[in-house]
């Protein structure tokens, strides 16, 4: 990391201080809760982006051959040949 990335999250934690607040979140949690919970910081941190779909499985050479012969007959329709 650069001095002057480096620079641009100094800058940008002090107008959103994410890892101070979750920090602090954290340790009220623990005060509130039984002292063997298992929490994290991560917990505490909000997502603002859905988490990827699972990756597809791999399909069988059978299970291949049958989507493109499907993909191929819905194009022709859609092409009117």
């Amino acid at each position: 990391m650069g001095s002057d990335e480096l620079t641009e999250w100094a800058a940008f934690d002090q107008l959103e201080p994410f890892g101070r607040t979750a920090h602090q979140l954290a340790i009220l949690a623990r005060l509130k809760l039984k002292p063997d919970a298992d929490i994290t910081l991560e917990d505490l941190i909000p997502h603002y982006m859905k988490p990827p779909p699972p990756p597809a499985k791999e399909l069988s050479q059978a299970e291949r051959v049958n989507l493109s012969q499907r993909m191929s007959a819905f194009f022709r329709r859609k092409a009117g040949r």
